[in-house]
């Protein structure tokens, strides 16, 4: 699948026959690289059931390949909007839980995900309501002795 700043291909590890997600970002310029190392740096360091977990990162033809665990049940945003899906208060709280859980690891480990969205959060399988945060291309470290300030 194509996103804003790559494009996405299932793949599969020979040895383990293991199947993976590869993100292809093209890097035409330092800072894309550097933009790229960032969130591989930042995805090395969290390392948690509930955040799709990286496998290896590599430079390819101009492009950095980022391979990542794949996530096959589709977007949060897509599931709650289905026509047949029962957003119930109960699967609601299932949803949140994970995601509360999620972000304060990401967040003990001082780092901001900076764009958390019902797109940036995955199901495991269609059907079920288990989650994945992926997305950590605008993350980033700070330091909490110190005052941090974003602008969007």
């Amino acid at each position: 699948s194509r996103g804003k700043f790559g494009t996405v291909y299932k793949c599969q590890e020979k040895a383990t026959g293991l199947k993976l997600a590869a993100k292809f970002v093209p890097i035409p310029k330092k800072e894309d690289r550097r933009n790229v190392e960032r969130e591989v740096e930042i995805m090395n360091s969290l390392k948690h059931h509930l955040i799709a977990q990286l496998y290896a990162a590599f430079e390819y033809q101009k492009m950095m390949v980022v391979v990542q665990e794949l996530v096959e049940g589709g977007e949060l945003f897509d599931r709650v909007v289905e026509d047949e899906f029962v957003l119930s208060e109960k699967v609601c709280t299932v949803f949140i839980r994970q995601v509360c859980e999620a972000m304060e690891f990401i967040h003990r480990n001082n780092i901001l995900h900076l764009d958390l969205k019902p797109e940036n959060i995955l199901c495991i399988t269609k059907t079920g309501n288990r989650i994945k945060i992926i997305d950590f291309g605008l993350a980033r470290k700070y330091d909490p002795d110190k005052k941090c300030r974003f602008v969007f």
